[in-house]
């Protein structure tokens, strides 16, 4: 099966706009012999001021607005944002939501992975290695981010879409490729070039005990909280629910104390740890 491509990746600079103003200028890319990525050298300061966040296009609007703009009509700063906590592997079934400037904020699951299409890209047949995944995907929303909750799992390639109504055929295709998974992918492309922005909250405590000073963080599991009690510091390890832990290896004594907690993270396939902002409380026993 053929399938049409829907963006064409170029490799010198040139200018890159979105649906308003310039995003920055492309200094690597390229399309075919399995990959389907490009590089920006900047993003625009003005816009852009959190890359580690994703335009949720107004997927969170409820009622009468949601009715009169319809699924796929809202602008990029309508709905919350969402964060992106660090990259994943690719699943069969795994949940699988992307944003794209034509089509918006559409969701489904990874259908099939590890997969090769020869891709229509202006006439060339050019193999792309990636995954399928079932959300609507249309021309113009290349390059958005495909996540999966938090996780970034891949970039928009290409799809055989030509209206939403496409999406319900047996044969439609969305296809993403990889940021981390597989042997083609993104950080492998661009190897050290390549980092992942990501988003480390700032931990919130939920417990001060005399043992134990535990609390949760908007972060990725396996992220580390650096504890620090009346300047001693532990480390906690951040659970699948954003829930970190630490066990004082001797129980405080009553009276006035001091804790500060921040979390950091380097996310898979990144050379850099990205740091929250620290958080501090002064309590009794």
């Amino acid at each position: 099966m053929v399938v049409p491509g829907i963006h064409h990746v170029r490799s010198r600079k040139e200018n890159v706009s979105d649906l308003r103003d310039t995003v920055g200028a492309t200094t690597y890319g390229h399309v075919g012999d399995n990959n389907d990525a490009g590089m920006l050298d900047h993003l625009s300061t003005s816009k852009y001021k959190n890359p580690a966040e994703l335009s949720t296009w107004g997927a969170d609007a409820t009622g009468p607005d949601l009715i009169t703009k319809g699924v796929g009509n809202f602008t990029q700063d309508d709905g919350i944002p969402l964060q992106v906590w660090d990259a994943s592997d690719v699943t069969i079934g795994m949940p699988a939501c992307k944003s794209g400037s034509t089509s918006g904020w559409t969701c489904g699951v990874v259908t099939a992975d590890k997969v090769t299409e020869s891709v229509n890209d202006n006439g060339a047949l050019l193999d792309v290695y990636g995954f399928h995944f079932s959300a609507f995907l249309l021309s113009g929303d290349s390059g958005g981010a495909i996540v999966s909750g938090h996780y970034s799992i891949g970039v928009d390639s290409y799809g055989n879409m030509s209206s939403c109504d496409d999406a319900a055929d047996d044969d439609a295709v969305a296809g993403g490729f990889a940021i981390v998974d597989s042997k083609y992918n993104a950080e492998a492309m661009f190897k050290h070039g390549f980092n992942l922005s990501i988003n480390v909250g700032q931990p919130k405590f939920a417990k001060l005990a005399a043992g134990q000073i535990s609390g949760m963080v908007d972060a990725a599991a396996g992220a580390k909280v650096t504890v620090t009690v009346d300047g001693k510091s532990y480390v906690a390890i951040v659970g699948n629910a954003g829930v970190w832990t630490v066990r004082l290896p001797k129980a405080l004594a009553p009276g006035s104390h001091k804790v500060t907690a921040v979390a950091s993270l380097q996310s898979k396939g990144s050379d850099f740890t990205t740091t929250g902002a620290a958080a501090s409380r002064k309590f009794t026993l």
